[in-house]
Parts: C-alpha cells; sequence; structure tokens
C-alpha cells in the first residue's frame, strides 16, 4: 500500500462518526454507523497487522500492532456505547458514553493511520 492508504478508511470512520453525533436520538441510524464504523477500523486494522508482519523493525513493528490494538478497543467502545444509545435513546449518559467512545475512536483511527503513515516515510 502507499502512503495515504487508509485514507477511504480513515474519510469512512470519521464521517460516521459525525453522523453518530448529528443522530444521537435515532437508535437505528445509531447502529448503522456504528457497523459502518466496524466494517472501515476492521479493514484498516487487518491492512496494519499484513503490514506489521512484514517489517524486519521490531519498533516499527510493535508501533504498528499498539496502533492497530488501540483502533480495534476503540471500535469496540464505540460499538457498545451505540448500542447502549440506541436502547435508551432520551438517556444523557448514555449519549455522553457515546460522544466520548466516538471521539476517542477518532483519535485512535488517526493515531493508527499516522504511524501506518510513519512507517512507510522512514
Amino acid at each position: 500500500r502507499k502512503p495515504g492508504k487508509y485514507e477511504e478508511e480513515v474519510e469512512i470512520i470519521l464521517a460516521a462518526t459525525e453522523r453518530l453525533f448529528a443522530r444521537i436520538g435515532n437508535p437505528h441510524e445509531l447502529l448503522e454507523q456504528a457497523k459502518i464504523i466496524a466494517q472501515a477500523t476492521s479493514q484498516m486494522v487487518v491492512g496494519i497487522h499484513e503490514e506489521a508482519e512484514g517489517l524486519a523493525d521490531q519498533d516499527a513493528c510493535s508501533r504498528l500492532l499498539l496502533a492497530a490494538e488501540g483502533l480495534a478497543d476503540a471500535t469496540g467502545k464505540t460499538a457498545e456505547a451505540a448500542k447502549e444509545a440506541a436502547r435508551d435513546p432520551n438517556d444523557p449518559e448514555a449519549q455522553e458514553a457515546l460522544r466520548k467512545a466516538a471521539k476517542d475512536l477518532r483519535n485512535a483511527t488517526n493515531a493508527a493511520a499516522n504511524d501506518a503513515l510513519k512507517k512507510k516515510l522512514i
């Protein structure tokens, strides 16, 4: 893959998290966006793992694997928070938990994409 290789997945994840924020009271939409996020992050995590396997530099390999793990964890937390918010769309605590999880996911997505890009530039 080339630098910027996860650009499409990153764009999908960022757009879907924006839609999560915008449609926080719509249970069906929350679950739909969580599904889109899970698919895009899964593609990213698999790609990062494949890249890491091909690296001779153990430091770079470890960084990539940690970034992929962080992305997978953040995705799971976002999916769980979306399910909770969908169960009770009027619960302000569930809404806030979803906002926080989605923000954390955005950060993990950017970190994973940046680590993958740095690996290519080194």
